[in-house]
């Protein structure tokens, strides 16, 4: 366990971990498009932190513990660290098993810090009933065959166990450990920062119209409570949904990070002795497939040696311009965010109409014999 507990001068907490899951990456990975719509988005909204969501699903695909076929997720992680501003890479599972036998020996075998998954999360939701009670998924594929209760009890004493072991393995190899919960009580927040864990997604799911600083502390108020009360010092990440039953709308109009805002002002009017215990280091939103597109306007471009685009908002048109001395031949390609190819053509029709186009976000990517050059824009 690793324990690393800053409280400024001042009374203040840092935002120095904004991260976000990202669902669907199996059908993200390997298509460059998608890829770099996804780093675009965190870059540009100033994330750092990406949770892979369900990483068996990239695993039936393209083996992780292969190194051959894992050099996708390879490259990927890498050009994330080392293009996109990314300072860690979560990878996120429901059981102990395939941390330790799939993300494990996938970091294994890449010594490569920059290619390396940097977080363990699980995520076992213990407090589930309709999960947890006979019949349920949890209860079925877990707690029974494993001889544990199907129950409350049963299914907290299973995580812990699992909570204990991921733990273990992240710090043999000089990760961080890492656990979502939504509710707990003061017994079972002891058995949770008992297993070492080293950092906790604590959901703070709230629809729209109801979310303001107040009603936010009093929904998080009982648990951030119980984990002061342990008397251990908690590194506390609040979660928070864009989904459209919850913060969609609030999160469109207003900062992704301004939820922690206000959650540490609450916490520093806190007059309970416990709270000198919580640490709030960072925030995570789930999840990216309905995150709110927000400053994606990319008028200008990527860095390119060849080429410069010029958007014209008035005559809903892009301009490729040659920057070079000399002329090019090349080929463009016009990207939507689903990384379909929407348009093609060649340096013989510089100007791109928009008109055609539906409104969102657009990759225009340029191939010339030298070089390959991308630029991002919306309509």
């Amino acid at each position: 366990m690793i324990f690393a507990f800053i409280f400024s001068v001042n009374g203040s907490w840092s935002q120095t971990v904004k991260g976000f899951y990202v669902d669907g990456f199996h059908t993200i990975l390997g298509n460059t498009a998608k890829e770099d719509s996804l780093l675009t988005f965190a870059q540009n909204n100033e994330f750092n932190y990406l949770m892979l969501y369900n990483l068996h699903n990239v695993n039936q695909q393209h083996s992780l513990t292969n190194t051959s076929s894992s050099a996708l997720l390879a490259n990927f992680i890498y050009k994330a660290k080392t293009q996109f501003d990314i300072l860690q890479i979560g990878g996120g599972s429901e059981n102990v098993d395939f941390i330790r036998d799939v993300i494990h020996v996938y970091n294994a075998q890449h010594p490569n810090p920059l290619e390396k998954i940097d977080i363990y999360n699980l995520e076992f939701e213990w407090w589930n009933a309709l999960s947890i009670d006979t019949g349920g998924y949890y209860c079925q594929y877990y707690l029974a065959p494993n001889g544990d209760t199907c129950s409350i009890d049963g299914a907290f004493q299973y995580a812990s166990t699992m909570l204990y072991t991921i733990d273990s393995l992240a710090n043999s190899a000089g990760l961080t450990s890492e656990v979502y919960l939504g509710w707990f009580n003061d017994q079972q927040a002891e058995g949770l920062v008992a297993t070492g864990v080293d950092r906790i997604f604590l959901h703070i799911y709230i629809p729209s119209v109801t979310f303001n600083q107040t009603h936010q502390y009093n929904y998080v108020y009982d648990r951030l409570r119980s984990l002061g009360l342990t008397n251990q010092p908690v590194k506390v990440f609040p979660l928070y949904s864009s989904e459209p039953s919850f913060m969609q709308s609030w999160v469109t109009a207003n900062d992704y990070y301004l939820p922690f805002d206000l959650l540490e002002t609450s916490l520093q009017n806190e007059t309970g002795s416990w709270k000198a215990n919580i640490q709030l280091e960072g925030i995570q939103w789930f999840t990216y497939s309905v995150m709110p597109r927000k400053n994606m306007d990319l008028s200008v471009a990527e860095i390119s040696t060849s080429f410069s685009v010029l958007q014209d908002r008035t005559a809903n048109s892009i301009t490729i311009q040659n920057t070079t001395d000399s002329p090019i031949n090349y080929q463009y390609e016009l990207i939507n965010l689903s990384g379909n190819s929407v348009l093609i053509g060649t340096q013989e029709n510089p100007v791109i109409s928009l008109l055609p186009l539906a409104s969102g976000n657009y990759i225009l990517r340029i191939q010339s014999a030298n070089a390959t050059s991308n630029f991002r824009f919306v309509k």
